[in-house]
């Protein structure tokens, strides 16, 4: 049960992502960071407020990112700076 109750939330964050014009394929968690760090101001609102809700979770949206290593939404030269941190080692936003 809780595996599923874990799958449909990572299912409804990959909808909304989508809905709003995102990679189907990408949570709106990992995309908020990566916004963040393409310094859009919607990114950083976005890390802050999701952050905030999984406050058990440090860093929740930089984990999101760096978890979907091996797929790439965009060209990784885009993003600046280029990002090559673990999680862990990320300042917050």
């Amino acid at each position: 049960m809780r595996r599923w109750a874990f799958n449909l939330l990572g299912a409804w964050s990959q909808f909304w992502n989508a809905f709003w014009g995102g990679n189907r394929d990408q949570s709106f968690s990992s995309r908020s960071f990566e916004a963040a760090m393409l310094g859009r101001p919607w990114g950083r609102w976005a890390v802050r407020i999701i952050d905030g809700l999984f406050w058990f979770q440090p860093n929740h949206c930089a984990r999101a990112f760096f978890s979907d290593g091996e797929r790439t939404y965009r060209d990784p030269s885009d993003l600046t700076p280029p990002i090559k941190l673990p999680p862990e080692k990320l300042p917050l936003v």
